[in-house]
């Protein structure tokens, strides 16, 4: 008879908590909602640290519909605790938050836009580098600034930036929109060097690429790919709204070996492709907000750039639920390490909804209400989302008080993230790895219904082997103990596997600074 093991992940204060409900671990109660007494003050980006900290992007300004608008960011410890509120700006100016990137060192990208008070129809890219102890970095741009107007003498033109990455060799890509030389707004990829200087040699004509298949247009979320190719989502009015995804080189130009000339197609289908992810196999999910008939919605395109039939009903997820009346709330897509795939946003009522799909795009309906989570009791708009490494779902955005001022909120789900976990039972054995996020050490719990010879080992989110907890060794049958050293390793997800002759399970961890 073989060893048989039952794989339990825990996560301590839920073991037993449904996948999309509110992690009641989380500030005690699951969200976290800070205002700014009188002034509003709303999110719009997410970034999660390696050490768990989670920073919400926003804007702010004084009083609902207000002037002196302000970058602003929170910072936030891995239960929830707020452990910075800081804002930037300059009171001639009104600046705008939509994207957050964290560098390797720990220093924050805050991205978006500008304009002169007295000018308030011209825009300007703007970049904002906060240093670890929430001052503005003196070594980029001026004074931690860098501000960009792309415009020609007697020309002024409109420039916004609505993503930000930080490349590997860290200069810093934006997508966003821009108005080439009066022609109608397009996509817009800009890339800067690490002080903040346009990459005006290596990127595009002078640091910059405008492309659409249409005017107007424009760029409003990115993924940079491991090659370095570029995919960027957007939209065009060419005959209505249309969503558009491009693919890029990593110098800025079309790439034609994808889709048609650069450009996938949708087949037919009207909105505006607000963000995108990957799945293992390289699809590329994209979320679109139609308002014309299907609500948020979820296509699937082929790493070629193909649209793909087969996902969902002819191509498309349509949850027909739809952003509240006279604001355009975006469709945020993200797909978990086991493909299955989160759509989140906003319904018509101002409640943050979040939806899980299989990765083919039907319905997870062990996930939240039969598939659903919907935010009850909270006047708001989820505007932003990511996933944790321990699987655990943002979302973030706003809520409005009564009289209309916004203040930052961050709600957070559970999740049964499994990667990788294999359930091998046959018996009523468990396997028990706590606690889990792990620091330096953990402990691993196992039963055995016979003698076995064991091996435990530990992979990297790549699969690759970091460390051999155990060779092999005989154990006997009945309860196990072991000690799991993770000191030294960087911080993020790992998998443990532990292998009985023949079977073999593996348990997901993660690992905090």
């Amino acid at each position: 008879m073989l060893p048989s093991l039952l794989v339990s992940l825990l996560a301590v204060a839920s073991v037993h908590a449904q996948s999309g409900t509110l992690d009641l671990s989380f500030d005690e109660v699951g969200w976290v909602n800070q205002g700014q007494g009188q002034n509003s003050i709303y999110g719009t980006a997410m970034a999660v640290r390696a050490n768990g900290n989670i920073v919400l992007a926003g804007t702010s300004s004084t009083g609902f519909n207000g002037t002196n608008k302000q970058m602003a960011y929170m910072e936030l410890s891995p239960v929830g605790e707020v452990l910075a509120l800081n804002f930037f700006g300059a009171d001639d100016r009104d600046d705008f938050t939509t994207g957050i990137a964290i560098q390797p060192d720990g220093k924050l990208i805050l991205a978006g836009y500008s304009s002169p008070i007295v000018s308030p129809l011209v825009n300007d890219i703007q970049l904002v580098r906060v240093d670890l102890d929430g001052t503005l970095d003196e070594s980029f741009g001026v004074g931690g600034i860098v501000i960009t107007d792309f415009s020609q003498p007697g020309e002024p033109t409109i420039e916004v930036a609505n993503g930000v990455s930080v490349l590997p060799n860290g200069n810093i890509l934006v997508v966003g929109t821009g108005d080439e030389g009066g022609g109608g707004d397009q996509m817009l990829l800009a890339r800067y060097l690490d002080n903040g200087d346009l990459d005006a040699v290596g990127f595009g004509t002078g640091g910059r690429s405008y492309t659409t298949p249409g005017t107007p247009g424009g760029g409003l979320g990115m993924k940079v790919l491991s090659d370095g190719r570029i995919l960027a989502v957007g939209y065009t009015y060419d005959g209505g709204e249309q969503p558009v995804l491009a693919r890029f080189s990593s110098s800025g130009s079309l790439d034609p070996t994808f889709g048609t000339a650069g450009f996938a197609g949708f087949n037919g289908f009207l909105g505006i492709a607000f963000s995108l992810d990957i799945q293992s196999n390289g699809s590329i999910l994209v979320g679109n907000q139609n308002e014309n008939g299907a609500g948020m919605e979820v296509f699937r395109i082929t790493s070629e750039g193909a649209f793909d039939p087969t996902f969902g009903f002819l191509g498309a997820v349509s949850t027909f639920i739809y952003p509240p009346a006279g604001g355009l709330t975006p469709a945020i897509v993200r797909v978990q390490p086991d493909d299955r795939i989160v759509l989140a946003g906003t319904n018509e009522n101002s409640q943050f909804r979040a939806l899980r799909y299989t990765p083919n795009g039907t319905p997870d309906a062990t996930f939240g209400n039969v598939g659903s989570f919907t935010l009850s009791g909270v006047n708001g708009a989820a505007l932003c989302a990511s996933l944790q490494e321990d699987g655990k779902l943002l979302l973030g955005g706003f809520t409005r008080d009564g009289v209309g001022t916004r203040s930052f909120y961050i709600c957070r789900l559970l999740n049964d993230l499994t990667v990788g976990v294999e359930d091998l039972t046959t018996g009523g054995s468990s396997v028990l790895v706590y606690p889990n996020p792990v620091t330096d050490e953990a402990t691993f719990t196992y039963e055995l219904d016979v003698n076995a010879t064991v091996s435990i080992q530990l992979f990297d989110a790549k699969g690759a082997l970091v460390r051999t907890i155990l060779g092999r060794s005989e154990r006997q049958a009945g309860s196990q103990m072991e000690v799991l050293d993770l000191a030294g390793l960087p911080a993020g997800r790992y998998m443990l596997g532990l292998s009985t002759g023949d079977r073999t399970v593996q348990v997901q961890l993660m690992r905090l600074q």
